[in-house]
């Protein structure tokens, strides 16, 4: 029972604090960037590491293959010229990307720069999402 209490105590201080950790890891990792990425490349080498990437690529691979499968028509399109690559739709960068809405209509996409294909994905600018 003291275990559980300790656990729920622990999450409870984990979530009241977590942007201060995160700042502080943040701030570390600042000042330690030789040493932090040594110690990533190390680990991800590693047999444990190895296994780690191997199981996520697995999972990434059998639940997000009706994607793969959208980006792969989308590239055959453009190679074919099926599909012309248009300048972004925001600022007009002529190095752009296709952003599906909707991965069933692989042809149908956005044309943005990376930039702005970025913002959509982690919501910088909400205007941006159609």
């Amino acid at each position: 029972m003291a275990n559980e209490k300790k656990k729920e105590y622990d999450r409870k201080y984990y979530l009241a604090h977590r942007a201060q950790d995160a700042a502080r890891c943040r701030k570390y990792r600042q000042a330690h960037k030789e040493e932090t990425r040594n110690s990533v490349l190390k680990y991800r080498n590693s047999p444990k590491g190895l296994a780690m990437l191997q199981r996520i690529k697995d999972k990434n691979k059998n639940e997000f293959s009706h994607k793969r499968a959208a980006r792969n028509a989308l590239k055959y399109a453009v190679r074919k010229g099926v599909l012309i690559r248009k300048p972004c739709e925001v600022c007009g960068n002529v190095k752009s990307e296709g952003h599906h809405e909707d991965y069933s209509k692989p042809l149908e996409v956005r044309w943005l720069c990376s930039i702005h294909h970025h913002e959509i994905h982690h919501s910088i600018s909400p205007g941006l999402t159609s």
